[in-house]
Formats: C-alpha cells, sequence, structure tokens
C-alpha cells in the first residue's frame, strides 16, 4: 500500500538556490553591527542559500563563521566604505581560510553609494527647513594613512555629487587622516553644513565623533549619521554581491 510523503518540515527543506552570502565588517565596538542586520533581513527574504555576518576585529570572527558554512558556491561581501588597507586584510585572510570564495568588490564602491547619501542629506534638511541649495553637503569617511584607496573612494562620489549641482558646496574629511574635519568645514563657505558620516555603523565615530568634531567648529550644521545602518543599503548590498 502507496502513502503519500508528507512535506519537509521547514528545518528540512532545501535551501534556496544560489551561493551563500557573507557579509565581513571592520567590526564596530567589537562586533558585527550593522552588517548583521541585513543579514538577518535578508536571510528572510531568502535570495540566498545562507546570509551570514562576521567582523574582521570582533565577533563573529571571520574565520569562525567560515569554519561553520557547508561547502558551496561562497560570495563575501566586504561590508566597507572603502577599498584601502581593511579590505587588504580581508583578502589576506579569506584567501587563508577559504580560497575557494569569491571576493566582492567592497559595498562603499557601488555608484549607488552616491544617491543614499545625497537622499540621507534631502531628507534631513527638509526636516530642518534648509534648501539644499544653501547647503554645504559634508561627507565624513573613516580614513587611513596606511593605504591611499581609503581615501579614494569618499572622493570620488563626493566628486558626483559635486557635478549635480544639488548643493551649494560639497567636502569631504577623514577622521584618521587629512584633511580633517575643522579644516573642511574652514573651507565651506554655504551658511549651513549637512553632515552625512560615510561610515559603516553607528558606533563611536558613527554616532558621536562626527557631530562632536562639526560641533566644535561654531558653524550652523547637523549630522544625519552614518548610512552604513540604513535599510535603503539592502539593494545595493544584493546588486554588489551579485556582480559578476
Amino acid at each position: 500500500m502507496s502513502t503519500i510523503a508528507s512535506p519537509l518540515p521547514a528545518t528540512e527543506r532545501v535551501p534556496a538556490p544560489g551561493p551563500a552570502l557573507l557579509l565581513c565588517a571592520h567590526g564596530a565596538r567589537g562586533v558585527a553591527g550593522a552588517a548583521a542586520r541585513h543579514a538577518g533581513v535578508l536571510r528572510r527574504q531568502g535570495r540566498f542559500a545562507t546570509v551570514e555576518a562576521c567582523a574582521l576585529y570582533g565577533a563573529p570572527k571571520l574565520e569562525t563563521v567560515l569554519a561553520r558554512l557547508a561547502p558551496g558556491p561562497l560570495t563575501v561581501l566586504p561590508f566597507m566604505m572603502a577599498e584601502g588597507y581593511t579590505l587588504q586584510v580581508l583578502e589576506e585572510r579569506l584567501r587563508a581560510a577559504r580560497p575557494d570564495a569569491r571576493l566582492a568588490a567592497a559595498l562603499g564602491a557601488h555608484a549607488g553609494i552616491a544617491d543614499l547619501l545625497v537622499a540621507r542629506a534631502l531628507k534631513g534638511l527638509r526636516a530642518h527647513g534648509r534648501e539644499p541649495g544653501e547647503t554645504a553637503l559634508l561627507l565624513v569617511g573613516h580614513g587611513t594613512t596606511r593605504h591611499p584607496d581609503s581615501a579614494r573612494t569618499a572622493k570620488r562620489h563626493a566628486a558626483a555629487i559635486r557635478a549635480r549641482g544639488i548643493f551649494a558646496e560639497v567636502g569631504v574629511a577623514f577622521l584618521d587622516e587629512a584633511p580633517a574635519v575643522a579644516e573642511t568645514v574652514a573651507s565651506l563657505a554655504a551658511p549651513f553644513i549637512a553632515g552625512v558620516g560615510f561610515l559603516t555603523d553607528a558606533g563611536q565615530h558613527g554616532a558621536s565623533d562626527v557631530a562632536r568634531l562639526m560641533a566644535e567648529t561654531g558653524r550652523a550644521g547637523v549630522y544625519f549619521g552614518p548610512i552604513g545602518p540604513d535599510p535603503a543599503l539592502l539593494p545595493l548590498i544584493v546588486e554588489a554581491a551579485t556582480l559578476q
């Protein structure tokens, strides 16, 4: 007598087709932070076989997460805004632990990041009753003197935004290399400054350091936070992970 097999329980169902995706963050405050939150959303959407997050300098550690992932196609997306020193470290550690994995370009290099930076500033300016044509947009990145590409990515987005003519001025500053926030702010003539963090997380740098540095200049302006935690990043994460 034949019987009809019942559907597999949810925990035993075959994973969605496609590679696994690992978002690797620098590790603000020692954790994966915004990368982990984005990974959770993507996991529920079922776009990839599985989605995990890790931190280069925190928990869960890159090598720990790689060890527990099942064999098979794997894309590692650097949840980083720059293509510099930290990306080099990730490449070396990934090559040693999982040489078959595909390493995507750093998320911050995606051309759509410029749109997100603009949208964040415009939304904040509307809330404060300010006009973009009378405002200087200040992009603040982390930066490092250990690799020139760390600054180039932010400067490239600033140039793209400047070419659109939306804001009176567009300036770039960094936390760990020149020009510093005070130096760039001093070069801006617009009566109001809209600061946006070209940063992946709302850690100490992303949440408080930039706001403090802007306030210390004595200029009128508001810091609208880092773009890393923004849900609008999700489509860019998917695109960056699937581009060959």
